[in-house]
């Protein structure tokens, strides 16, 4: 997956995969990095496990997750997230360099409860290892609670549909 596919050729794949796989064994992917809807596109097709290093990567070009989950409704303004696809916040961009606020409103992972966005940002444009690191713990937290509510979700499968296309 993901050498190029379209999205549709990927569903395609990944249902015949799934069909040739026994339901009694797991269905993992291994290396993705995908972002969320790949995650949820994964999980509705029938996949239990999945590897990949998304959460890390944003954290080496400087960007923190932010995209709301049904738990923290709102977290990250539309006008902070100036990540491509709308669901990061990079913080090499200038506008951070005087805000005083975490990361993401809200979250009570470490980076977001003891430094801002303005010592974030001027870790990475320092070049000081720290500010990676912060934003690592940063995304592997608010990635996990993504994860979590995706579990919470498949406990009531039709909650999982509307919660698939309140992330669309």
């Amino acid at each position: 997956l993901q050498t190029g596919e379209s999205p549709g050729e990927r569903e395609t794949l990944l249902a015949e995969i799934v069909s040739k796989c026994p339901e009694a064994h797991p269905r993992a992917v291994m290396g993705l990095s995908g972002g969320p809807l790949d995650v949820l596109m994964l999980v509705k097709s029938g996949i239990d496990v999945i590897e990949g290093t998304y959460p890390l990567e944003l954290a080496t070009l400087g960007e923190a997750l932010s995209f709301a989950t049904e738990m923290r409704e709102g977290m990250g303004g539309e006008e902070e997230m100036t990540g491509k696809d709308g669901w990061k916040i990079n913080l090499h961009d200038g506008i951070h360099r005087h805000a005083n606020v975490p990361l993401v409103e809200g979250c009570d992972c470490y980076a977001c409860r003891t430094h801002t966005r303005a010592y974030i940002h001027h870790l990475l444009v320092a070049s000081e290892m720290l500010g990676e690191t912060l934003l690592a713990l940063h995304n592997i937290s608010h990635y996990t609670r993504f994860l979590d509510q995706i579990r919470q979700q498949l406990a009531n499968l039709p909650n999982y549909e509307h919660f698939i296309r309140k992330q669309l």
